[in-house]
């Protein structure tokens, strides 16, 4: 009665309950601790109470429970119960039951099974390396110690060895440590290695004596690939064991070293090896054949052969094939995938070849025999793939007919402003622009003081006029050439005739000796006169030897030439040059995506599209050239044969007759030659103002060419419509000629929203699309 009516009093204050309950591992060894915990949320701020159940089988190590209160008012409450198995058996614990305030909820039972002694190994495990592990040695009663468990001692070259590191551990031990242990497995010289996954967490449990050992692991694949011994190095196992039971104790720390393994690597068996035997080792290998596409005359056609089974598939070699008389075989690289099987390492190795038949009739792929030697037997086997004889039909009539584009460029290195402009880092090119006004602005300092001192000293105009020839003199000559014992020979050098010469120094004489006129420096108005034409002429010698326009166009030249090149050969022009357009087009793309500065990459891949048909990747390919060549006659003459549909396209396929890189390095020079002439004649003059003025413009003209080439622009491929949704079948414009270009938006799941430059706005599939600049 009672017990009703406290029911009713908790469902009319609105009291729910959840209880949930499992355990970490529902399989586990005699000996073995596990988790086993309780979860339980309600409502309401009426404690919640456990009803324990009955643990048969298993004892109670440790109990635990903690409380949470949520921003809602929610109440959670968690028990946590560390199990020990000590019989075999399954065993179901609970149900359990929360009870808060005459409410009762119930978690479902949970089953647990319990194995023999020490046969806890995870289920998770494959099977060769549970085997295995239950051959290791038990545990030390002395404490905590590291081994390496080797599946052979002695094996064949090729043949898989299992290294497993075990790291044995007092359970009280470490349960005192603060932090996880460090292992450091073994390694090994002369073999392939290959790391592979385990459980995390405890592998096995064993009972030596009052103690139990926990066992974790590391395990590793490797393959010996040279006979003879091969000694690895000593497993290491670090730990740290607090001193006290505080938590900022110090702690004691440990350093445990396994034995060393050691390995003896037996050679392959010279008795019955077959003729052609190229080294490989497996069991049980497969060999399979598959041929993409139909072959046509002067197409390439894809031959895969594809070795399976168990082994080191990085180690097995290609297959030896005997081709025919007049086909092209272009090998294309292999590809690689691993298994696991059993704990056997095994996958399959790929051999692709581009075949390409040079004429119609019937293009044979020979048979093929592959040897290898199985290490479980014991003995050589061979997998062999029969022969296929495919027709070979004639290539297609419409794109032979075409016209030719030019031959192809055979350059493999980018244009020579390119390579400048991208050769040398931002930071230098602004100290080239900023360093010349710094210069002229600490020069400027010194030299307005000094004609400051000079107005208000008034000097003489004999005085005057010297130090003006001084100038010149220093400007045209060398240094310490102004000496009076070799001015004359000096000016001679630097290009003044005899008399010439002869004036210089006796009007500086002259100049001098005003200094001791009675007429207290007045000097005459004729010889006045006569330093200003010396002065002149010396000037106009100075322009001549040592202009600073000349010196900084020698600097640029000399930058040109030390931009280093690079070439690089690829089979693109021999697949060009052999009719195999559709492959010449794959490798002239990947060669302008590795490098696409190089013009000959963009070119190469428009005249193989132009070639195979696709002419709106032709015509962005050579947009794309032509705008890092601009003057080139072989683009020129090229785009030629493929206009633009539409005036407005024709426009926005634009290229203009400089790229940004040259414009800018024009401007470069420019600034350079007019900082240079004010640095020289120490002031600003018309002309200099003039260079620096055409510096700036050249800048902002190539400025506006990067920003017009950076801008994104792509080509249709294809006649396609602008839908009005990014789907096949959604409705949208008209029918837009091949070479329509559009500028992109959004993109979305293999689709683009673009604006044709017709007008037209609406989305069409990236794959109609040949991009300019994307």
């Amino acid at each position: 009665m009672l017990g009703a009516f406290g029911l009713l009093v908790a469902l009319a204050q609105g009291l729910a309950i959840t209880a949930t309950a499992g355990v970490d591992r529902d399989r586990v060894g005699v000996g073995e601790v596990f988790t086993f915990t309780v979860y339980a949320l309600a409502d309401g701020a009426t404690n919640l109470t456990l009803i324990t159940p009955p643990f048969d089988g298993f004892e109670i190590v440790s109990r635990g429970e903690r409380r949470e209160v949520g921003i809602s008012g929610a109440r959670s409450h968690v028990w946590e119960f560390r199990l020990r198995s000590r019989a075999v058996g399954r065993y179901t614990l609970g149900p359990v039951q929360v009870v808060q305030g005459g409410v009762i909820a119930q978690a479902p039972a949970v089953d647990v099974e319990v194995l023999a002694d020490g046969v806890g190994v995870s289920s998770q495990l494959n099977p060769r390396l549970r085997d295995l592990l239950l051959t290791a040695p038990s545990p030390p009663d002395s404490g905590a110690a590291v081994t390496v468990l080797l599946s052979a001692e002695q094996v064949l070259v090729g043949q898989q060895v299992d290294v497993v590191t075990l790291a044995w551990f007092p359970r009280d031990l470490r349960l005192r440590l603060r932090r996880q242990p460090t292992l450091e497995p073994p390694s090994f010289t002369g073999v392939w290695s290959y790391p592979q996954p385990v459980p995390p967490g405890i592998a096995q449990t064993k009972r030596v004596g009052d103690t139990w050992y926990d066992l974790f692991i590391y395990h590793q694949v490797i393959f010996p690939i040279t006979p003879g011994p091969i000694a690895g190095s000593a497993a290491v196992m670090r730990y740290s064991v607090p001193l006290a039971f505080q938590f900022f104790s110090q702690e004691e720390r440990f350093e445990l070293k396994s034995a060393p393994p050691h390995i003896g690597t037996l050679p392959l068996p010279d008795d019955d090896r077959p003729n052609g035997f190229d080294g490989a080792v497996g069991s049980a290998l497969v060999l399979t054949r598959e041929v993409e596409g139909s072959p046509r005359a002067g197409e390439p056609v894809g031959v895969r052969f594809t070795l399976s089974g168990r082994g080191n598939v990085a180690l097995w070699p290609p297959p030896f094939l005997r081709w025919s008389v007049g086909l092209q075989v272009y090998p294309e690289g292999t590809d690689e995938k691993l298994n696991v099987v059993g704990g056997v390492l095994g996958g399959t190795k790929t051999f692709r070849y581009l075949v390409v038949p040079d004429s119609v009739g019937v293009l044979p792929i020979p048979t093929v025999t592959y040897h290898y030697f199985d290490p479980e037997p014991a003995t050589y086997q061979t997998a062999t793939v029969a022969g296929l004889r495919l027709p070979v039909a004639p290539a297609l009539a419409a794109v032979a007919s075409r016209a030719e584009p030019p031959p192809l460029m055979l350059g493999q290195e980018g244009p020579e402003a390119w390579r400048l402009m991208h050769g040398i880092p931002w930071w230098a090119w602004a100290l080239v622009w900023l360093l010349p006004p710094v210069l002229f602005g600490i020069a400027r300092i010194p030299r307005a003081a000094r004609s400051r001192t000079e107005r208000e000293a008034r000097l003489p105009p004999w005085l005057e006029a010297q130090h003006r020839l001084d100038r010149a003199l220093a400007h045209a000559l060398q240094e310490g050439a102004t000496d009076p014992a070799n001015l004359t020979r000096a000016l001679r050098e630097a290009g003044a005739d005899a008399t010439l010469a002869e004036r210089v120094t006796s009007v500086r004489d002259r100049l001098g000796a005003e200094r001791f006129a009675r007429t207290g420096g007045a000097a005459p108005v004729a010889l006045l006169e006569e330093a200003r034409a010396v002065t002149t002429r010396v000037e106009s010698i100075a322009r001549r030897g040592r202009g600073a326009a000349g010196r900084v166009a020698m600097i640029a030249g000399l930058m040109l030439l030390t931009i280093p090149g690079w070439a690089q050969q690829v089979p693109a022009e021999r697949l060009y040059q052999t009719g195999a357009y559709r492959a010449a087009m794959d490798a002239f793309a990947a060669r302008a995506a590795a490098a696409p500065e190089v013009v000959a990459n963009w070119y190469g891949l428009g005249a193989a599209a132009y070639r195979f048909g696709a002419d709106g990747v032709a015509a962005a390919a050579w947009t794309r050239a032509a705008r890092l060549a601009p003057r080139s006659r072989t683009l020129a003459r090229a785009m030629l044969l493929l206009p633009a549909p539409d005036p407005a396209s024709a426009e926005w396929r634009r290229v203009l007759p400089f790229t940004g890189d040259e414009a800018f390095f024009v401007a470069t020079v420019l600034w350079l030659a007019a900082w240079g002439g004010v640095l020289i004649s120490r002031r600003w003059r018309g002309r200099w103002a003039v260079v620096a003025t055409g510096a700036v413009v050249a800048a902002l003209i190539g400025g506006y060419s990067a920003s017009d080439a950076a801008e994104p622009l792509g080509l249709l491929t294809a006649r396609t419509p602008l839908r009005v949704s990014p789907h096949g079948r959604a409705p949208g414009s008209r029918d837009l000629p091949v070479g329509t270009a559009i500028r992109p938006g959004t993109k979305r799941n293999g689709w683009v929203l673009a604006r044709a430059a017709t007008g037209e706005v609406g989305w069409v599939a990236t794959a109609q699309v040949a991009w300019v600049r994307e």
